[in-house]
């Protein structure tokens, strides 16, 4: 496996990870408006101006060429979403 910080040409992979995580595992615990919430905060227009900024950094975790894990880190966090 292959741990790396992610180029803008792969955040729209590591998003849909994210949002895939997010709905299977997350979602069915929060109710309707934190839903609505996380989605509009993990847009892509958002991230890749705080990617771009270097607000936030993403890792991934590779298996060749398949991302298996997203970590998404900032001064005030991190946030980490993977597959089983």
């Amino acid at each position: 496996m292959e741990i790396r910080m992610l180029g803008l040409q792969e955040l729209s992979l590591a998003l849909d990870l994210v949002r895939e995580v997010f709905e299977q595992d997350i979602a069915p615990s929060y109710r309707e408006e934190g839903i609505e919430k996380f989605r509009e905060y993990i847009c892509y227009e958002d991230m890749s101006r705080r990617f771009q900024t270097r607000e936030l950094y993403f890792f991934g975790a590779f298996e060749g060429e398949k991302l298996l894990g997203v970590l998404a880190g900032s001064q005030s966090g991190i946030g980490i979403w993977h597959k089983l």
